[in-house]
């Protein structure tokens, strides 16, 4: 029987690339892989401009927001999270 590695294993020293974000489902991956996976290399997003916010500015404000769906982020130090993403 082939041994399958654990999720934090697999994402070792990987870099992904994620659309959708900055959505619901979106941060809660996020979060998840970024309290999961400590060796997890990079993290890209794929945001486009809304409200007139630019991508920048919109992850930032996604990171730093201290509520709302998918806030588990708020937890992470924002220099590191923004390091990795």
């Amino acid at each position: 029987m082939v041994e399958l590695p654990t999720i934090p294993e697999f994402f070792r020293n990987k870099t992904i690339f994620i659309t959708g974000g900055s959505g619901f489902i979106g941060k809660v991956l996020e979060e998840k892989l970024l309290r999961s996976c400590p060796d997890l290399k990079t993290i890209y997003l794929l945001l486009r401009e809304k409200k007139g916010l630019a991508p920048e500015d919109r992850i930032k404000t996604i990171i730093l927001r201290t509520g709302g769906g998918g806030g588990g982020l708020k937890y992470f130090l924002p220099g590191h999270v923004l390091a990795r993403i």
